[in-house]
């Protein structure tokens, strides 16, 4: 099956397309606040490796209008209304600097940064494993300098030989870290998701080098190092799908007739679909039925 098709017959693919976000990952971002509730005390949002915008058209809809999201990539992005985008790579001192002079000319505070950057997928898996958990620690140099005391960091992390050590170097700088792999997240990826609360202020500048010891030597008990995992990671939920569509302000109806819970709504949602996509009607009704329809036993 090509990656355009696999796109298309995607569930979560599907759904960000009606209600216009511009990635799937908008819901991930989405069951990370339904479940630790940052957004709420937002004073501003910064969005690193922010394209092509999901995540700061989340962040937009989630906050006060008033509240500053600024976003940087590499990749220019359509305008996002409310947002400011700044094109730059996060691993050059240029990009950093000119942030860092932004922040200072506006008076920029920055309570949450979040992080959802990967590497241009290559032949070698395990060179992009590496280069992805050393954009980790890019973001991380952005977190020490620009992130408010008691700050939130999301990241996205591969996990490899080094999850451990950076969980651990993490630990050090955080009240609390909590795992979580969002139901939104294809089963086959290997990505997860750490949230760090709790920024604790430290000036002591740190090693970027991600094949130091202090990364690469820690055996997989450090997992277990006051670090609460998810309860997503078990079977996907009806109900975490349910407050998706809630906090998106959608009709009730229209809600069941998504997650296919009630006939009426999974007919009516069934003939929605046969207008947009007739070829596909088939396989969109069945796909509903085997992922959150209980067979009987």
């Amino acid at each position: 099956m090509s990656i355009d098709r696999k796109k298309r017959c995607d569930f979560f693919y599907f759904i960000s397309k009606k209600f216009k976000f511009r990635s799937r990952a908008a819901f991930k971002l989405i069951e990370i606040d339904n479940k630790f509730h940052f957004f709420k005390k937002a004073v501003g949002v910064l969005d690193l490796c922010s394209a092509p915008g999901s995540w700061m058209q989340v962040s937009r809809k989630l906050t006060q209008l008033h509240i500053p999201i600024v976003g940087i990539d590499l990749c220019k992005i359509k305008k996002i209304h409310g947002c400011v985008f700044v094109n730059g790579d996060i691993t050059s001192y240029y990009c950093f600097n000119s942030v860092l002079k932004i922040i200072k000319n506006f008076g920029l505070t920055f309570n949450i940064i979040l992080h959802d950057g990967s590497p241009r997928a290559e032949i070698k898996w395990l060179s992009d494993v590496y280069k992805q958990n050393k954009l980790v620690l890019y973001a991380f140099k952005f977190t020490h300098k620009m992130l408010c005391p008691n700050g939130w960091f999301v990241t996205k992390i591969f996990k490899s030989k080094y999850f451990n050590g950076l969980l651990f170097f993490l630990k050090s700088y955080f009240g609390k870290i909590f795992i979580l792999k969002p139901i939104a997240s294809r089963k086959e990826s290997v990505e997860i998701y750490i949230i760090c609360k709790k920024f604790i202020i430290d000036k002591k500048n740190f090693n970027l080098n991600i094949k130091s010891n202090r990364m690469s030597n820690y055996s997989e008990k450090f997992n277990c190092l006051k670090i609460k995992t998810s309860d997503s990671i078990q079977k996907k939920k009806i109900k975490d799908l349910f407050v998706f569509f809630s906090k998106l302000n959608s009709i009730k109806e229209e809600i069941y007739c998504l997650i296919g819970t009630s006939f009426y709504s999974f007919f009516h949602f069934k003939l929605k679909i046969k207008k947009t996509y007739p070829n596909k009607a088939f396989y969109f009704s069945s796909w509903i039925k085997r992922m959150f329809i209980k067979k009987k036993d």
